[in-house]
């Protein structure tokens, strides 16, 4: 991603789309991080997405909002951003109960997102402790 040490929405954004195009019909995005924040922002910010996606996967996504740390305007979802991702497209998130963004993170994404599948991962840090076992089982379990 361009500027890795200082993230910006909109390049970030543009890369994502231009990837998941040269991807093309049916592609999985996965993201972690910051990356998995601009990831669902871009999917449910009601401007242009991927045409063809098969499934999301966020792991270990900072939930934006009013907080003097947890703050990134550019990232913050809207109240009604569950309205905007395809309903037949899967969403899971991941969350290590360890993490540095703490695991309310995970139940605020949740509520905002009541058709998204929420992991939560015992003794996990933000890295998932190097152990993507589970989003692995979950993509494979697409078909």
């Amino acid at each position: 991603m361009p500027n890795e040490d200082e993230p910006d929405y909109d390049p970030w954004r543009a890369v994502i789309l231009r990837e998941a195009d040269t991807i093309g019909p049916g592609a999985i995005l996965v993201g972690h991080s910051i990356g998995a924040s601009v990831l669902i922002k871009m999917l449910t910010d009601g401007g242009p997405r991927p045409a063809s996606i098969a499934g999301v996967f966020l792991a270990s996504s900072p939930f934006w909002h009013d907080h003097e740390f947890w703050r990134w305007d550019e990232a913050r979802l809207g109240d009604d951003a569950g309205e905007y991702l395809p309903r037949a497209v899967p969403l899971f998130l991941y969350h290590g109960e360890d993490d540095t963004a703490p695991v309310a993170h995970a139940r605020m994404f949740a509520k905002l997102l009541p058709q998204a599948v929420v992991r939560r991962l015992p003794g996990r840090d933000h890295q998932l402790n190097g152990d993507m076992s589970e989003v692995a089982r979950d993509i494979e379990a697409l078909g």
